[in-house]
């Protein structure tokens, strides 16, 4: 209860995860740990590819991580 005088047990649990805002949001929360990373390594190795098989290679990397 509020008073503090009374054990809530797993009641506070249960009314979190039954709201529908917090279920949506850890489900937000999911995608975003899951996919960004997923994504931004992926470009990052196809990046990385492309930089090594074309002529100007060097001087592309050069312009590219030098700001």
């Amino acid at each position: 209860d509020q008073a503090g005088t009374g054990f809530a047990g797993f009641d506070n649990y249960k009314a979190l995860f039954t709201d529908d805002t917090i279920v949506t949001a850890v489900k937000n929360n999911a995608i975003w740990v899951v996919f960004a990373p997923t994504v931004a390594t992926a470009l990052g190795l196809i990046f990385a590819v492309l930089t090594e098989r074309i002529r100007w290679g060097t001087a592309f990397k050069l312009v590219v991580f030098m700001p």
